[in-house]
């Protein structure tokens, strides 16, 4: 696979961010940082009978449910992502702060984007696209475990990069591009899928609804450690609230505060 591009790739995103949102641009300093390569917004599948992802047309009760009951395939591993890990040991995780965690993630989740992409482009597979989705899981809970850590266990500087105190809106700059794209990439598969047969669908979309659970969580564990964020946050995500709602991910936009 070809080299992946770091500073094209951050660069990219926080420009689409930037342009799309009226957030504010990164200074030189932090431009050079990791979403998805130059790939035009998929189109969101219609519902299908080969698409068992309806929401448009349930309620939000309906969705919700349907969420719960995809996420008890990983019942257990979900009880454990949802522990306040006040249990982890000092020495498990390195000291760090928000940005380094979120830039870092980012950066791991570029590559991976990148082959995902190359994969929907020559048709999807299931042995390829599962492995690496499951790849960005992990590093999700890499990076709310870390965050979660923080949380409990407070320092200063927990904003500090690249020689600095980064001010908020920076901060929520770099997390609404993980988010953005995480969600943007779960919806390319989405539609790539869609006119595939049931049982394929089956198979990857608790996938994506976990995948795109565990970001919505990652994005709520840095509220924790600073409520103020979450309205300089939102106008930068705000307009993936129809994207979140056709992933079956109704619950995270609500506690994201972009629901309906």
């Amino acid at each position: 696979m070809r080299s992946f591009n770091i500073t094209f790739f951050i660069t990219f995103v926080l420009t689409a961010v930037s342009t799309t949102s009226g957030a504010p641009v990164l200074p030189a300093d932090l431009a050079n940082l990791p979403v998805s390569p130059a790939v035009p917004a998929p189109a969101i599948p219609h519902p299908s009978p080969t698409n068992p992802i309806q929401p448009r047309h349930a309620g939000r009760r309906d969705v919700d449910a349907y969420v719960k009951a995809e996420l008890e395939v990983d019942g257990a591993r979900r009880r454990d992502l949802g522990k306040k890990r006040t249990d982890v040991p000092a020495t498990s995780v390195p000291a760090t702060s928000i940005p380094a965690i979120i830039i870092d993630a980012t950066a791991k989740i570029g590559p991976i984007s990148e082959e995902i992409y190359a994969s929907i482009r020559v048709g999807v597979s299931v042995d390829v696209i599962v492995p690496l989705l499951h790849k960005i899981e992990g590093v999700l809970q890499e990076a709310l475990v870390a965050i979660r850590f923080i949380a409990a266990n407070p320092q200063e500087g927990v904003f500090f990069y690249a020689g600095r105190v980064l001010p908020l809106h920076e901060v929520a700059t770099l997390v609404a591009a993980l988010f953005r794209t995480v969600i943007t990439l779960l919806a390319a598969v989405l539609a790539a899928v869609a006119t595939l047969q049931s049982e394929v669908i089956q198979v990857i979309t608790p996938i994506l609804i976990l995948v795109g659970s565990l970001v919505g969580e990652v994005v709520l564990a840095v509220f924790v450690i600073s409520a103020e964020l979450q309205s300089i946050i939102f106008p930068l995500i705000s307009d993936l609230k129809d994207t979140l709602f056709h992933l079956s991910l109704a619950s995270v936009a609500e506690h994201l505060g972009i629901a309906y």
